[in-house]
């Protein structure tokens, strides 16, 4: 995912979004959306540390939330998509005393996939603890296949790049 991210510009709205450059990706500005994750007891590894296998469940948690917020949710079926790539570059280990947030932002939007964008961070300090990446393909629940995004998916997906969104 490159050798970093830095701050374009801190737009701290009321929905929680900053701006975020990501050097390496074929995108330069990710918008980002904020959720707190708990860390609990069980996902500590014997160094006392979130071991690296959670960094996915707190992905996951932030990609529900934020699938969520853009149409509401009533069951599984309601997620038209499959996780067909992730990748994860730890920066930092978390301990139990860390307060993390969990950014997420839509990257790359293609015909029949789009990219999720994610960073873990200290709430108080801002230290980015974790960057990660997955890639989601469209799913056709009826013709149990990928296809082309959806256009009202398509529609929020492409909004959501946009600041203030």
């Amino acid at each position: 995912m490159g050798p970093g991210v830095g701050v374009v510009r801190k737009d701290r709205s009321s929905l929680g979004q900053e701006l975020r450059l990501y050097p390496g990706v074929d995108f330069q500005i990710c918008i980002m959306t904020y959720y707190s994750v708990e860390v609990r007891f069980q996902d500590l590894d014997a160094f006392g540390h979130v071991n690296n296998a959670i960094f996915l469940t707190y992905c996951e948690q932030a990609r529900v939330r934020y699938y969520d917020s853009l149409f509401p949710l009533k069951s599984a079926l309601d997620f038209p998509f499959l996780i067909v790539h992730a990748e994860l570059d730890y920066k930092k280990p978390v301990v139990i005393t860390d307060e993390i947030e969990m950014g997420i932002g839509v990257g790359r939007i293609g015909k029949a996939s789009w990219d999720f964008i994610y960073e873990a961070r200290n709430r108080i300090s801002q230290d980015v603890h974790c960057t990660a990446r997955t890639v989601q393909a469209y799913w056709d629940h009826e013709k149990k296949s990928t296809a082309p995004i959806h256009t009202d998916l398509r529609h929020k997906l492409e909004a959501a790049q946009q600041p203030g969104a």
